[in-house]
C-alpha cells in the first residue's frame, strides 16, 4: 500500500507550515522515505519509524537512539503465548 498525502490537505498544510507562531511535527512509524516523499516540501519537523529518527524541512536525519545505547535485556524477552 503506498501512502500519499491527500491532495486537498497540501494547501492548507501549507499555510500552516508557513506560519511563523506554529511549530508543525509529523510523527509517524513510517520509514523516512516516505515521510520524505509526502512532506519533503514543508517548513515542519518530521519523525519516522515511530520517533527514531528526526529532521527539520531539508535538514539531514538524525537518529534518537543513544550510541552506547544497552540492549543486553533483548534477549532475555519471553513470548507471552
Amino acid at each position: 500500500m503506498e501512502l500519499k498525502l491527500h491532495p486537498d490537505l497540501k494547501e492548507p498544510l501549507k499555510k500552516l507550515c508557513d506560519d511563523p507562531k506554529t511549530t508543525t511535527i509529523v510523527l509517524s512509524g513510517s520509514d523516512r522515505s516516505v515521510l520524505d516523499e509526502n512532506f519533503g516540501e514543508y517548513k515542519m519537523w518530521l519523525a519516522a519509524e515511530h520517533g527514531m529518527f528526526l529532521r527539520f524541512t531539508k535538514e539531514d536525519w538524525m537518529t534518537t537512539m543513544p550510541e552506547s545505547l544497552n540492549m543486553d535485556w533483548v534477549d532475555s524477552v519471553k513470548v507471552p503465548y
